[in-house]
């Protein structure tokens, strides 16, 4: 099967996943269900839009290798940064862990470390952390990971 055709399966596949899914929130009360519901909306919008690029022709060259130009020091790296991220938010706490997993990731997948790519990450961080503290501390009341020290 070629990429093209593997690109409509999958689709295929995940907007009738999002579709089942999406009649399965109905069991949840409200207004709980309407988490579920947004990351579904944005499932399916993406799924459509990727097939769209891919009738258009547009498909990403990712697709065909995506592995390509990765290093296996680059991997090992992202895999024990996830670790120390997980142990961190033990001592540091969720908002901090993720902040400084964000900044440090970031920063070593760049190519070329400047200003801009310092204070971008920075940015990222913390604009990550805004969303996720919105999301389950404020909408959804959910508590997020206290560390020892904060």
């Amino acid at each position: 099967m070629n990429m093209k055709k593997a690109t409509y399966v999958m689709g295929g596949i995940i907007l009738l996943l999002c579709f089942l899914a999406w009649f399965q929130t109905n069991t949840i009360t409200p207004p709980a269900e309407i988490y579920p519901r947004a990351l579904l909306i944005i499932t399916a919008g993406l799924t459509l839009i990727m097939l769209l690029r891919t009738i258009q022709g547009k498909s990403a060259l990712f697709f065909e290798k995506p592995f390509e130009n990765a290093r296996l020091i680059q991997v090992l790296v992202v895999i024990v940064l996830t670790g120390i991220f997980i142990l961190g938010m033990q001592f540091l706490g969720f908002y901090v862990s993720t902040f400084l997993f964000i900044l440090f990731g970031t920063l070593y997948l760049e190519e070329n470390i400047s200003k801009h790519s310092v204070v971008s990450a920075i940015v990222l961080g913390l604009v990550v952390d805004g969303i996720v503290y919105v999301t389950f501390n404020v909408f959804l009341s959910v508590p997020t990971p206290v560390g020892v020290l904060i």
